[in-house]
C-alpha cells in the first residue's frame, strides 16, 4: 500500500513541474491554489459539506486571481521562457588562476 502512495506522490511531483515549466511560474502558482477549491467542490458533492460565505469567497478569489493573471500574461504575450542559448554560457564561470609571476619561487 505504501508503494502506491509514493507512486502516486511522485506522479503528482513530476507532473506539477512539468506543468510549472509550460505554464510559467505566474499561472502555476494561481493553478496550484486550485487544489483548494477541488477539495471544496469534493466535500460538497462527496460528502455533503455543504461551503460557507468564507468559503465560497475565498474560492472566488482564487479563480479571480487566476483569471487576472491569464489575462496579465496574455497581455503581455508571455509564454514559457525560451530555453538558454548553449553557446551564450561561458564554460566556466569561475575565472582562471594567475600564473606566478617571476618575482615568485616556484
Amino acid at each position: 500500500m505504501s508503494g502506491l502512495a509514493i507512486v502516486a506522490a511522485v506522479i503528482a511531483y513530476v507532473s506539477g513541474i512539468g506543468s510549472a515549466r509550460i505554464l510559467g511560474a505566474h499561472l502555476s502558482s494561481f493553478v496550484g491554489l486550485s487544489e483548494v477549491l477541488f477539495a471544496i467542490l469534493f466535500a460538497w458533492f462527496a460528502l455533503g459539506e455543504l461551503p460557507g460565505p468564507m468559503q465560497f469567497a475565498g474560492g472566488a478569489l482564487i479563480v479571480t486571481g487566476i483569471v487576472l493573471v491569464r489575462v496579465d500574461s496574455a497581455g503581455r504575450g508571455a509564454t514559457a521562457p525560451d530555453p538558454i542559448d548553449a553557446s551564450a554560457v561561458p564554460d566556466s564561470p569561475i575565472p582562471a588562476p594567475r600564473t606566478p609571476s617571476a618575482s615568485y619561487p616556484t
